[in-house]
């Protein structure tokens, strides 16, 4: 099924999201006014209250504007209904790429990735603090947490959904945030 969602941006003005969720996949495209593509997000809906954070990305020339945070805000709206899913995915703080001409430091792109995850609600766990101290994360299991295609990660990202009030409403299966509909 495919949904729009509107955002308005303070610096971009109004801003399209187009929702594809086959109950299985959930993508995510961000676009301009002028269709022009800002960033995505994409989710893989697995067993055991497991949802796979594959990607979510900005392209450098938007970074800094918000829009991977409205991209993780409108994906928690999309997946209101899968509450006490844990969303998890590969914590990889690096540019693709389409943004190669504009390389960043490591140390940047991790500084602004752990900014970004943190200021989202999700926890950055590296599998030797996971080991250290398994009491601590009861809900992470290592081998559905720590095994992507049944290679070993290192380190993650993840945040359990949670029962919340969304600032997003549905009309005819047109998505709006609450506060922008005021700045129409």
């Amino acid at each position: 099924m495919e949904k729009s969602a509107f955002i308005m941006d303070n610096t971009l003005g109004l801003l399209q999201a187009i929702i594809q969720n086959d109950g299985k996949d959930v993508s995510i495209r961000l676009f301009s006014a002028n269709y022009e593509l800002l960033g995505y997000i994409n989710l893989h809906i697995q067993e055991n209250n497991r949802i796979f954070l594959s990607e979510i990305y900005c392209y450098d020339d938007y970074r800094s504007l918000g829009l991977a945070s409205k991209l993780s805000e409108l994906a928690d709206y999309v997946l209101k209904d899968y509450k006490n899913y844990m969303i998890r995915g590969i914590y990889y703080p690096t540019q693709m790429s389409s943004d190669i001409n504009k390389t960043k430091s490591y140390e940047e792109l991790d500084d602004r990735a752990k900014s970004f995850y943190e200021k989202n609600g999700y926890t950055i766990l590296t599998y030797e603090d996971y080991v250290n101290n398994k009491d601590k994360y009861s809900l992470i299991d290592e081998k559905l947490d720590f095994k992507v295609n049944e290679k070993k990660v290192t380190e993650i990202v993840y945040k359990i959904i949670k029962d919340k009030q969304h600032n997003y409403f549905e009309n005819d299966g047109i998505i709006c945030y609450n506060d922008d509909i005021k700045k129409l």
